[in-house]
C-alpha cells in the first residue's frame, strides 16, 4: 500500500512569496492540510467563506480580518517560521489571550505586539530543559536566591509583551517581600533566560528574543543547540561566547559559583 506524505507547514515566508500582501488573517491553518469537509463545516459554523487551494483554507475577505498584519509584515518581522505557530484569531491578541489558550487548549504562546506565537517544543527539547532545570534549581534552592521556571512561565517584560523561556532564573529582589505573587503573567523578567533551539525557531524570531531580554534587564541568556550540541553565552547582546561540549558552562555574572560540564546537558540524547 502506498501512503501519501502529508505537506509540510507553509512557512510565512512561502505565503508571503504566494499572496504577497494579503492580510494573513484570511489564512486558516487549523485544520492543515485542509478538506472540503473543513470548508463545509467552517460555513455552518461559523457563516465564514473559505476557499481551499493546496490544502490552505482562504477566507473570503471581509472587513473581520482587513486589520490583521500582512503575510509580508509578518515574513519579515519573523522570518521563515511555520506560519501555523501565528495565531491571529484574536488580533490584537492581550494577556487574557495567552492565559486562555494555555488553561483551556494546552498551548503556550507569547504575545509580541499583539500578536500570539505559538511555542513549539520537541521531546528531545524538554528533555534538555529538564536537565538544565533540574542542575540550577539545585543550585538556586540550596542558595535561596531566587526561583526557576520552566517553560509555563509567563512573564510581562513590556506592555503587550510576554515572553515565555524555556528556562528561566528569577532573583527573589524581584518579588516584594521575597515571595511569590498570584499574577498569572507578573511583571518579572529572567536574571537567567535559557532557549533551546528547536527546528521551527528561526533566526529572526532567536535575535528578536535575545533583544527582549536584555531590553527587560536580563543579564544572561543561554542559547542551546541539541543539534550542535553547543551553548551560546550571552551577557550581552552583542556576539556571544560559543561552549562545545568540552568545555563548562558557567553561572557568572547572575550565578556565581555555578558550573556544569556541557556534555551533561545533553547526556540523555540520541
Amino acid at each position: 500500500m502506498i501512503v501519501k506524505a502529508e505537506p509540510e507547514m507553509p512557512t510565512l515566508v512561502e505565503l508571503a512569496a504566494r499572496y504577497g500582501p494579503m492580510p494573513a488573517g484570511r489564512i486558516r491553518l487549523r485544520p492543515f492540510p485542509a478538506t472540503e469537509e473543513d470548508v463545509i463545516r467552517i460555513d455552518a459554523r461559523e457563516d465564514r467563506l473559505c476557499e481551499l487551494v493546496d490544502g490552505i483554507l482562504i477566507e473570503k475577505a471581509s472587513g473581520l480580518t482587513a486589520d490583521t498584519p500582512t503575510l509580508e509584515e509578518l515574513a519579515a518581522r519573523f522570518g521563515p517560521m511555520p506560519a501555523g505557530r501565528i495565531r491571529l484569531e484574536h488580533y490584537p491578541a492581550t494577556e487574557e489571550d495567552v492565559v486562555r489558550l494555555h488553561e483551556k487548549e494546552d498551548v503556550l504562546c507569547e504575545l509580541i505586539d499583539g500578536i500570539l506565537v505559538e511555542k513549539t517544543v520537541g521531546f528531545n527539547e524538554s528533555v534538555v530543559a529538564s536537565v538544565i532545570i533540574e542542575l540550577l534549581s539545585a543550585f538556586v534552592r540550596k542558595k535561596k536566591l531566587g526561583v526557576v521556571a520552566g517553560a509555563d512561565g509567563m512573564m510581562r517584560l513590556a506592555p503587550a509583551q510576554v515572553r515565555i523561556p524555556d528556562v528561566s532564573f528569577v532573583s527573589w529582589s524581584q518579588f516584594p517581600g521575597g515571595k511569590l505573587g498570584k499574577k498569572k503573567v507578573p511583571d518579572i523578567h529572567p536574571d537567567l533566560a535559557v532557549e533551546v533551539f528547536s527546528e521551527s525557531n528561526t533566526k529572526k524570531e532567536m535575535d528578536d528574543k535575545l533583544a527582549d531580554y536584555f531590553a527587560s534587564g536580563a543579564r544572561l541568556v543561554w542559547y542551546v543547540d541539541p543539534k550542535s550540541r553547543t551553548v551560546s553565552v550571552y551577557a550581552s547582546p552583542a556576539a556571544p561566547t560559543v561552549l562545545t561540549e568540552s568545555d563548562a558552562l558557567a553561572g557568572e555574572p547572575v550565578l556565581p559559583g555555578f558550573s556544569v560540564p556541557v556534555k551533561e546537558l545533553f547526556a540523555e540524547l540520541p
